[in-house]
């Protein structure tokens, strides 16, 4: 089989399809597809409650608000802590500081579909700034934390893994 791969759409810089043919010593395809996404990073932010911050947004992909993190999409030539610093700021007014990079995911092994970068990052500024975006906010305990992970109030696959990731490690 020859190897090839075509664009089939582009709506840049956030998603491009491809199909492709391709063959390795795992397995062979015949117009198969790639699904690009926008790398894009993500803040788990504390207060010094140890409270951490949530936003509640609309999520087209599954047709309601749900619970997540501050972030976004990383823009070119962006490096992740910059752009989830940009984020943070945009959607809540707030600045963070003592950052670490927890860890970082592939959203889909088949497709690929984009990097997510997870942070986390100590409260910095108590008062507001300008926001550029509206946002429901809710600072949530560890303890109510674990009650909305029992309770599957986390629908998406990044959040689920970052809320898991904190809950083990901190």
């Amino acid at each position: 089989m020859k190897k090839s791969k075509k664009k089939v759409y582009q709506y840049s810089p956030y998603i491009t399809v491809f199909r492709e043919n391709f063959s390795n010593k795992f397995l062979k395809r015949k117009n198969f597809h790639s699904i690009f996404l926008q790398d894009a990073a993500m803040v788990i932010l504390e207060n010094t409650k140890k409270e951490v911050l949530f936003l509640y947004e609309y999520r087209r992909g599954i047709k309601k608000k749900t619970l997540g993190f501050p972030g976004g999409h990383i823009d070119k030539n962006e490096k992740p802590l910059d752009a989830v610093k940009r984020e943070l700021f945009e959607e809540t007014g707030l600045v963070g500081s003592n950052w670490k990079l927890l860890f970082s995911y592939i959203r889909s092994g088949t497709y690929y579909c984009g990097k997510d970068y997870v942070f986390k990052a100590k409260l910095k500024n108590k008062d507001k700034k300008k926001i550029e975006e509206k946002i429901e906010k809710k600072w949530l305990s560890k303890k109510e934390i674990i009650k909305k992970l029992k309770k599957n109030k986390f629908e998406t696959a990044g959040i689920l893994a970052s809320v898991m990731f904190y809950i083990l490690n901190y």
